[in-house]
C-alpha cells in the first residue's frame, strides 16, 4: 500500500514561466505532505517568491547547468524533478539516467528519442499514420513540386508552422498566395498543413500514461484559444473523445502527462499536436476533478495504480491576474541567488 504519509520534495525548473505556476498551483491542491522547490535562471522569475525554497542557476545551455541542478537535488533531497519549459524537458529526458544514479532524483517525461519524435510535428503525423490515427496531411518545403502539388490540392488557406515549435509560437494561417510567400521565410523549420476545419470544433484533452505507456485516466475540453493558450473551455464527460486520446496516446511512446489537441471534422477527431508534457490547461483540469500533478506524483513516486478520475462538466473562463512582490525579497534574490522561507 503506498504511504502517503511520507514527504515528497519536488523541484519544478523555469519557475517564471506559466507552466511552472500552472503546475505549481496544481501541486498546491494534492493532499499529500511535499516541498516544492524551484529554480530559474533569472532573480526577477515569479515563482522563485511563492514557494518556500528558491535558486538563481546557470540558463540550461549553460555548462555548469547540470552539476548545480544535481547539486540542489542532493541539498534539498529531491525526488521528483518536473522541467517547466521545452528547453529543461530535453536536457533532462537526454540525462535522465544520470540524474537517477547521481542524485535520486527521477525526471518526469518522456524518453529522449520518443521525445523528440513526438515534438516533431512532420514526423508526428506520420506516427500516426503508422498507428492508424488521422492527422493533418502535411508537406516540408525543400520540395516545390510537392509543394505547389499539396496547395494544389487542398487549397488556401492552409496553416504554416515550426515543425519544432511550441506554444502557438512560428504558427501562422495563410489564405492566399501572396501570404504563403510572405509568411514562409518567417518562419523556422517550415512545414504546411492543411487547414483543419471547422474552426469552433477544437479540443485540447489531457491524457495519463502509467509507466508502461498505458493510458490510465483522461478528460477532454472543447476550447476557444487566445493568448496562445486555452482561454474558454468546456468539459465534456467521459465518452468517445476519451477512449479516441486513450488510444492514441498507447499507440505511441508516451508516459506521464499528456496534452493531445484536435479538431472533430467530418472525418473524425484529427490530432495535430501532441505534447508529452504537462500543458498550459494543467491548472485548469483540476477544477473538474483531473489533477495532472496529483497522479505524477501518487504514481510516479507513492507507486499508486492509477484508476480513472470522476469528473466534473462546466465551463471555464480564464483571466490574467497580478502578483505583488517586496522589493526587498526581489533584491535578495538578485544578490544571493537563494531564498528560503523560515
Amino acid at each position: 500500500m503506498p504511504d502517503f504519509q511520507k514527504s515528497v520534495t519536488i523541484l519544478l525548473t523555469g519557475a517564471g514561466g506559466n507552466l511552472t505556476q500552472f503546475i505549481y498551483r496544481a501541486l498546491l491542491k494534492c493532499a499529500f505532505p511535499k516541498r516544492v522547490v524551484m529554480c530559474d535562471y533569472g532573480h526577477n522569475a515569479l515563482g522563485l517568491y511563492q514557494t518556500d525554497t528558491a535558486y538563481v542557476v546557470p540558463g540550461v545551455v549553460d555548462g555548469a547547468y547540470y552539476d548545480r541542478l544535481a547539486e540542489i537535488c542532493r541539498t534539498e533531497g529531491v525526488n521528483l524533478l518536473i522541467p517547466g519549459g521545452e528547453l529543461e524537458l530535453r536536457f533532462w529526458a537526454k540525462n535522465r539516467d544520470r540524474l537517477l544514479a547521481d542524485t535520486g532524483a527521477e525526471f518526469i517525461g518522456c524518453e529522449a528519442d520518443a521525445l523528440a519524435k513526438l515534438e516533431d510535428k512532420y514526423e508526428l503525423t506520420r506516427l500516426m499514420a503508422v498507428a492508424g490515427f488521422d492527422a493533418p496531411d502535411s508537406v516540408l518545403l525543400d520540395d516545390e513540386t510537392a509543394v505547389e502539388a499539396f496547395i494544389k490540392k487542398w487549397g488556401f488557406p492552409l496553416v504554416l508552422k515550426d515543425r519544432f515549435g511550441s506554444g502557438s509560437q512560428g504558427v501562422a494561417v495563410v489564405r492566399s498566395a501572396e501570404d504563403f510567400a510572405f509568411q514562409r521565410p518567417r518562419i523556422k523549420n517550415p512545414v504546411l498543413q492543411e487547414y483543419l476545419r471547422p474552426d469552433d470544433e477544437e479540443y485540447t484533452a489531457g491524457v495519463f500514461a502509467d509507466r508502461e505507456g498505458r493510458a490510465r485516466a483522461s478528460i477532454v475540453m472543447r476550447r476557444q484559444m487566445g493568448l496562445g493558450m486555452t482561454m474558454k473551455a468546456q468539459t465534456l464527460p467521459f465518452g468517445e473523445l476519451n477512449e479516441y486520446c486513450e488510444r492514441l496516446v498507447e499507440a505511441l511512446p508516451c508516459r506521464g502527462p499528456i496534452n493531445v489537441q484536435f479538431r472533430l471534422t467530418e472525418r473524425g477527431p484529427v490530432t495535430f499536436e501532441i505534447n508529452p508534457r504537462f500543458s498550459s490547461t494543467t491548472l485548469s483540469r483540476t477544477h473538474f476533478g483531473y489533477n495532472d500533478a496529483d497522479l505524477v506524483v501518487r504514481h510516479f513516486f507513492y507507486g499508486e495504480e492509477i484508476a480513472r478520475q470522476t469528473l466534473t462538466t462546466g465551463y471555464l473562463y480564464r483571466f490574467i491576474d497580478d502578483v505583488v512582490v517586496p522589493e526587498a525579497d526581489v533584491e535578495a534574490m538578485r544578490t544571493t541567488g537563494f531564498r528560503r522561507q523560515p
